[in-house]
């Protein structure tokens, strides 16, 4: 297209007025730029795709993403049995469950007085009105269902 070795530089000198003359630095400024904003552009779409898992992503092995959920959810019963110690120790403890039941008995309270305002009252009832109970009920059993279901083949399987 604009080849700077083949140009004929002396055409401009035979000009007689601005329409006759070929502006080829400028074409060719304005060309570099349009190529080099192209090719950032393209290049950020690379970089964007690769980000978000979009493109060039290596897949994990059935076994690894197995094995890391498991140890995952080994984290989780961990944690999980330990508050169950922590619960233990509270509930034997006679100051620590005179505690709780309080705490609990003032966020009732807390709550209440917080439901009970005109604010958030009428806040709830737009939310309601809004809402389509149906619709959330079938998404609602429909990942259930999804959960259950990949439960129930995890232990056919395993």
């Amino acid at each position: 297209m604009l080849a700077f070795a083949s140009y004929e530089y002396g055409r401009n000198a035979r000009a007689t007025t601005a329409a006759g003359m070929d502006f080829f630095y400028w074409k060719a400024r304005v060309v570099r730029g349009l190529l080099v904003a192209v090719s950032d552009g393209v290049l950020a779409w690379i970089i964007w795709m690769t980000a978000t898992k979009r493109a060039f992503v290596v897949r994990k092995a059935t076994a690894e993403r197995v094995e890391e959920c498991n140890r995952v959810l080994e984290g989780v019963l961990g944690k999980l049995r330990g508050l169950g110690a922590v619960r233990n120790v509270v509930f034997r403890d006679t100051a620590l469950r005179g505690r709780v039941e309080r705490y609990w008995v003032n966020e009732e309270g807390m709550m209440r007085s917080v439901l009970e305002e005109r604010e958030v009252v009428s806040a709830l009832a737009g939310v309601l009105q809004g809402a389509d109970v149906d619709r959330l009920n079938r998404e609602a059993e429909g990942f259930v269902d999804s959960v259950l279901g990949q439960v129930q083949a995890v232990n056919e399987n395993g």
